[in-house]
């Protein structure tokens, strides 16, 4: 069911791709000529999937109704520099909505101080540093993303649980489904890819360096990368995890 946030924007539960599409356009009515605005897609996918199909575990804290942690197979979120500062916005999280972005990834992504202040044991957080250590963040500028995502949905299985949004689907340009090329961190062409710290210090360093489209490369890095039936990501060790993990549309209030 879609219901509308406190920032006047639509949201629908397991569609966050499409809830900070939303919210890009909402804020960029508001943001002065010095902010910069983008999507983050946050995945462990190194290959062009397809839908629904896509191999990846992003271990997150501070969700909302999870404790202490969740497992999903991507997530999506807004990334704002305004009046110097870097604020994330992120409808999932038990965080504040808009808080700055060095305390999101401080208790979203786990580090040794998070992990002891949890009382993790060493297995899980072994496993779970593991995990994280997979994760890539792909950057998007907002004017990138608002006019190129598009998505039938047809990643998504119907389930009463789970309804899908109450407007029409999101199509711009060609594509009547294209989230897996956002997913997939080996296609830099329509973002930029970043591991956990690149990210970590693009927020914090001010001012900030408005990351622009024609930095982006011309498409994914190597041939192989975008293979349907292999991939970096199952050379590298990222082992199916024991920690309880979930789709977003697993994922139930």
């Amino acid at each position: 069911m879609t219901t509308t946030t406190e920032l006047g924007t639509a949201y629908t539960h397991c569609f966050c791709e499409e809830n900070i599409f939303n919210l890009i356009q909402h804020l960029q009515e508001q943001q002065q000529p010095s902010d910069h605005l983008y999507a983050v897609f946050f995945s462990s996918c190194r290959r062009q999937a397809t839908p629904g199909r896509w191999r990846s575990f992003v271990p997150l804290f501070s969700v909302k109704g999870t404790e202490p942690l969740v497992v999903w197979d991507y997530h999506v979120v807004a990334l704002h520099f305004k009046d110097g500062e870097a604020l994330i916005y992120d409808f999932d999280t038990a965080l504040s909505l808009g808080c700055t972005a060095q305390h999101y990834v401080r208790r979203t992504f786990l580090s040794t101080a998070l992990g002891e202040e949890l009382g993790l044991d060493i297995e899980t957080f072994a496993q779970v540093e593991l995990l994280t250590r997979n994760v890539e963040f792909k950057v998007i500028p907002a004017d990138f993303y608002l006019q190129n995502f598009s998505s039938d949905r047809c990643h998504m299985k119907p389930d009463p649980k789970v309804p899908f949004p109450d407007y029409p689907c999101i199509k711009k340009g060609e594509d009547a489904f294209n989230l897996n090329k956002f997913i997939n961190m080996a296609d830099s062409s329509n973002g930029h890819v970043m591991d956990l710290g690149e990210f970590f210090q693009l927020v914090t360093k001010q001012p900030h360096q408005p990351l622009s489209l024609s930095q982006l490369s011309k498409g994914p890095q190597s041939s192989t990368e975008n293979n349907t039936t292999t991939s970096n990501a199952d050379s590298t060790p990222n082992p199916q995890p024991t920690v309880q993990t979930t789709t977003e549309a697993e994922l139930t209030n």
